[in-house]
């Protein structure tokens, strides 16, 4: 590959906004730039972009007057939640561009755990039971049925956060009333730990068991459980591949649950964002980040 001028692949981290607390896009460019110096690597926020809408012409330009599309590679990176409109017009401006991208928002199909779990039912795979109600009273009384203890966690949120292990009805309640989240309720299924399988394309995934820290039901890096490095059947492995390619997802970070007691592998939801500069193993997940960089760009 060509190291220099012109020829070097242009990559780009893009995402979050020029206000957020932490600069993920400059703490992105700056890691691999280091890690991979053949490619020129850079950052930019959704609030740098200018897009101009006119007869047979839509542009979409930072703040140095640079087209997105003059770049290889655009990596849509950090929480997008707020701005997946916006996404979804780059993705698809990127496509009529011919320009590659990960993951691709083009058909923005809104992920949200109850979502997930309407996925993995028409795909067919092992999944938890699941309860759903935005009538607080009426997923209470349902939720009775998943018996206790139970998981109750807020549709939308990530790395663990707003999700609870409810211990009996007064519990529930007090869960219930004290948020204005959408909460679904999902039968407790014991266990020591889960897998996060790290999807990257089509090389094969990294897959780490996580361990809940003591007194967690959390099996989350983020929520202080323990990681190594583990492998899981091949049929798995495949599943959350099929997965991401379902969901446009080039990086994914689908979670396994084994069950303690029957063995069961069960689905429990996919990651768009997962983690790569931060949790465990972030060389062993740069490393394959920079095998998928060589797989797309060449």
């Amino acid at each position: 590959m060509e190291s220099s001028g012109d020829n070097m692949k242009k990559v780009v981290f893009l995402g979050g906004l020029s206000t957020d607390d932490v600069s993920t896009r400059t703490l992105y460019a700056e890691e691999f730039s280091k890690e991979l110096p053949d490619y020129e690597i850079s950052g930019l926020f959704f609030d740098d972009l200018l897009l101009h809408f006119a007869p047979g012409k839509f542009s979409i330009k930072d703040r140095s007057g640079k087209e997105l599309k003059d770049y290889d590679l655009v990596i849509f990176r950090g929480k997008l939640r707020r701005h997946l409109g916006l996404a979804y017009i780059i993705s698809s401006y990127l496509i009529e561009n011919k320009v590659k991208s990960f993951n691709d928002y083009s058909l923005y199909r809104p992920m949200p755990k109850l979502a997930q779990t309407h996925l993995f039912y028409q795909l067919g795979l092992p999944f938890i039971e699941t309860l759903f109600c935005l009538d607080a009273d009426r997923l209470a009384e349902a939720a009775e049925s998943l018996g206790y203890p139970l998981i109750l966690k807020d549709n939308y949120g990530a790395h663990g956060e707003n999700n609870f292990l409810i211990k009996d009805r007064e519990d529930l309640s007090r869960r219930l009333i004290s948020t204005d989240a959408e909460m679904l309720a999902q039968k407790y299924h014991q266990n020591d730990s889960d897998y996060r399988v790290l999807v990257m394309g089509d090389l094969k995934p990294l897959v780490m068991k996580r361990t809940a820290a003591s007194g967690s039901h959390l099996n989350n890096t983020s929520q202080g459980a323990k990681a190594e490095l583990s492998n899981l059947p091949k049929h798995l492995l495949g599943q959350s591949q099929s997965l991401a390619k379902e969901l446009k997802m080039t990086i994914a970070g689908v979670d396994i649950l084994k069950d303690k007691t029957t063995g069961e592998m069960l689905f429990l939801e996919i990651n768009s964002q997962p983690q790569l500069l931060s949790g465990a193993y972030v060389n062993d997940k740069k490393k394959l980040f920079s095998d998928l960089l060589g797989s797309i760009l060449g």
